[in-house]
């Protein structure tokens, strides 16, 4: 899984495009994927960004992508060193076989 987002000020909710590759040899579908945030730097923790995990189905073919999306909001209470911070982030995702 990838993705990432730019462009982050305090108060935003967008979406998060992610790209679920499958490298199985039979098609899969995906129906979790939750994200694990980092901090930004000292002044802009982890706190300040949530990331809704994606609940729903998605089907990806043998050796193919698929995009799930998933809705970002930086806090509006987020300090100012937050505007277009960097966020590590991090995927966990479950499948089952199609």
């Amino acid at each position: 899984m990838s993705g990432s987002i730019g462009g982050l000020y305090p108060g935003l909710t967008t979406h998060l495009p992610l790209r679920v590759a499958n490298r199985e040899q039979f098609a899969i579908v995906v129906t979790s994927v939750v994200t694990t945030v980092q901090d930004a730097s000292p002044a802009c923790t982890a706190a300040n960004l949530s990331v809704a995990p994606f609940v729903g189905t998605a089907r990806v073919l043998v050796d193919g992508t698929a995009i799930v999306e998933l809705t970002v909001t930086l806090r509006r209470s987020a300090p100012r060193g937050c505007e277009g911070a960097t966020f590590p982030l991090q995927y966990q995702g479950e499948a089952r076989k199609a």
